[in-house]
């Protein structure tokens, strides 16, 4: 195998240890690939969202790559570093999230500062083909690159099952103290607009009623080891993801390598990752009513949900080769 030890990748990043959404998680496990395959990682965690000295660091550090997110959990740029390649991951943009979600069309104003540090870059990571559209026909960008999100499919399929509740903190919110004859329902996200979550508890006081075994956990809080999710996921009967916009869908992406059906949205992400019927469920951001009828449906059909499960499955590990996608991180950041 080539050595890169003498290629020095630097890593801007204010959301990196301890990572709090999936742009943080995606960077940190890029970070963890590239160190294991002998490359010179410095990561440089910042909480502003324009990060300054970043010359001097760069040439202090004789870094030759540079990569930081850009767009939601991103950061700006305002002058393009000297002497080195510049790669930006853009999980999605705020041209999406500002015309997408509801409420939040005043993150327009940040637009033009997106497309700027866009602009800048020499490579452009992004992890699903709704993003990379927005890239390439709205901003006009043509030097993008579709990548694999590293997954670990095997850990996922194979994880055995651990009742959680011994070790998960009674302060979960809505953790469902449950007979095993009850129907696990699981949300895992924050309590924010983008994510769906007052259409989530919309359609759930419906379906409560529809379906009186029914339980819903919804753990939006990020302090939970993979260990702990990967035990709370192989408990549940159903993944409910009622995003409106997501640049790739990690939470569905790991209940779908583990077999399990995921109702999701009709949505930038989630559509580019879920097929409807065949690998998941999808029903249009933001409509309660359709939520609640596809939820009570799938519920409803043990065998349905099986196939899903199964099929998403299958997609995920013929889709999602871990070895290919971390052979291609290493190819793109040790490109000079």
């Amino acid at each position: 195998m080539k050595s890169f030890a003498s290629s020095t990748v630097g890593v801007v990043s204010f959301d990196y240890d301890p990572p709090r959404g999936g742009l943080g998680r995606a960077i940190k496990e890029m970070v963890n690939v590239l160190q294991e395959k002998g490359m010179n990682i410095l990561v440089r965690q910042t909480w502003c969202r324009i990060p300054f000295f970043l010359q001097h660091w760069i040439r202090e550090n004789n870094i030759r790559t540079l990569m930081l997110p850009v767009g939601p959990g991103g950061l700006f740029l305002f002058r393009r570093p000297k002497n080195v390649r510049l790669i930006v991951i853009c999980y999605h943009t705020y041209w999406q999230q500002c015309r997408l979600v509801p409420g939040e069309q005043w993150k327009r104003l940040f637009v033009p500062f997106e497309h700027r540090t866009l602009r800048m870059a020499d490579q452009i990571f992004c992890y699903c083909r709704d993003t990379e559209r927005v890239l390439k026909e709205e901003y006009g960008l043509k030097n993008v690159k579709l990548m694999r999100q590293i997954l670990d499919i095997e850990q996922l399929r194979e994880s055995p099952f651990v009742d959680p509740l011994p070790f998960i903190p009674s302060r979960r919110e809505g953790y469902p103290r449950r007979g095993r004859e009850n129907i696990l329902c699981l949300y895992i996200g924050r309590k924010d607009r983008r994510k769906g979550f007052h259409v989530l508890m919309e359609a759930w006081k419906k379906v409560k009623k529809n379906i009186p075994h029914a339980e819903l956990c919804c753990v939006t809080q990020g302090d939970m080891s993979d260990h702990e999710l990967r035990s709370l996921m192989s408990t549940a009967d159903l993944i409910v993801v009622p995003s409106y916009l997501e640049g790739f869908g990690l939470v569905a992406a790991q209940a779908m390598c583990a077999g399990k059906t995921v109702l999701g949205c009709d949505s930038d992400g989630l559509r580019s990752l879920i097929g409807h019927g065949e690998t998941g469920w999808l029903v249009p951001p933001g409509n309660a009513k359709a939520l609640h009828d596809a939820w009570v449906m799938l519920l409803k059909h043990n065998i349905l949900r099986e196939r899903l499960g199964l099929g998403a499955s299958i997609f995920m590990h013929e889709k999602f080769n871990r070895s290919i996608a971390e052979n291609e991180l290493v190819v793109e950041c040790g490109t000079q």
